[in-house]
């Protein structure tokens, strides 16, 4: 049997049991990330997008957050609040069956008629299930019913650092979650007692966790001597077209001296989705293609078209990020900051001149 890797697009449309507005954000997002499924995304641009008020839409984004389909990161940029970073998550339902796998296979019985899930408001109700879980040797209803509460709610109160876990292992936020979960699972019974005693129980049990995840990483990386950014595997499990060893590009790699890009697009009036998502895929092309073949791919690349890039923006773009090929404008590493600034104003132009064809 062979295991079929759904595109992005195709995954959030096969989603179900959604709300109309929270499945519109989803299809919205999942037109804008990268092959790992991240994407910087400003509520504007979802609520121009799908035709709902900022307030809808925030409603939409909850209820995926909820679903544990979506890990919202909020970002700043120069000491400003900046368009937040979205994860969608593949598959939480089988992080969530593997962590309850390995949890029944350390003697936990996970039963659902044991009271049911403790809410993460709930701090004296955590309290009160954790007494009894260390009261009965972790064993009977207070285990069962701490095991409940961790597969319903851990996926949401944990996901960002799956998401980090994810980013630095190189692995699917899937696997990164189910491994979270577990680690959860292992904190609980080892600071039960400063749970016990603190004010805020769930705070002190998320402390726990993101401290034994940094752990875990530190121990990852003095195992491999040393942390390489060629041959990551985006989700899905198959690697960006290219040559073995080739960078992968995604939004997490746009650091640095391409931040000057995005900042000189928003600057010349493009949205900062677009900047993002736009950079991304011109990055994406400029890595598994020859100088001299960019431009002409960029303008027949079928994901900058969907999103609303004209070939010659593309082209554009392209220039703005290479060069050109003749090397009469510089790339954008070599590029001063008035010269990156007229190709940016050319590049929004060429944008903007599509919207009013459109």
């Amino acid at each position: 049997m062979v295991d079929v890797v759904l595109s992005w697009p195709a995954w959030a449309r096969a989603q179900r049991g959604l709300g109309a507005s929270a499945r519109a954000c989803l299809r919205e997002l999942a037109s804008l990330v990268d092959d790992r499924g991240a994407a910087i995304v400003e509520i504007s641009w979802l609520a121009e997008t799908t035709d709902r008020s900022r307030r809808t839409v925030w409603r939409g984004l909850a209820e995926l957050e909820d679903r544990a389909l979506i890990v919202r990161e909020g970002r700043r940029e120069a000491g400003h609040r900046a368009p937040s970073r979205f994860q969608l998550v593949r598959d939480p339902a089988g992080a969530v069956e593997r962590t309850r796998d390995r949890m029944q296979s350390l003697g936990v019985v996970v039963d659902v008629f044991t009271g049911g899930a403790v809410d993460p408001d709930d701090n004296e109700g955590l309290r009160a299930v954790l007494v009894e879980a260390c009261q009965a040797g972790w064993v009977g209803q207070g285990a069962s019913r701490l095991a409940v509460t961790l597969l319903e709610h851990g996926p949401k109160q944990f996901g960002r650092l799956a998401v980090r876990q994810a980013r630095f292992e190189g692995e699917t936020v899937s696997n990164a979650l189910a491994d979270v979960l577990t680690l959860a699972w292992l904190e609980a019974r080892a600071s039960a007692a400063s749970m016990i005693r603190a004010r805020r129980p769930w705070a002190v049990w998320s402390r726990a966790v993101e401290c034994a995840v940094a752990e875990e990483s530190l121990a990852s990386l003095e195992d491999r001597g040393a942390v390489t950014t060629t041959g990551v595997v985006p989700e899905g499990g198959s690697p960006l077209a290219g040559e073995a060893g080739e960078l992968y590009v995604g939004i997490d790699e746009l650091t640095g001296p391409f931040v000057r890009v995005i900042d000189a697009l928003r600057e010349a009036g493009m949205p900062s989705t677009l900047a993002w998502a736009g950079s991304v895929r011109v990055a994406q092309i400029a890595a598994h293609v020859s100088v001299a073949n960019a431009h002409t791919m960029a303008a027949r690349d079928a994901t900058l078209a969907s999103l609303g890039v004209s070939p010659t923006a593309a082209r554009a773009w392209m220039t703005l990020l290479v060069g050109s090929r003749r090397g009469t404008v510089s790339n954008a590493l070599e590029a001063d900051q008035k010269s990156l600034a007229e190709q940016a104003a050319v590049v929004a132009a060429a944008w903007r001149k599509t919207l009013l064809i459109a």
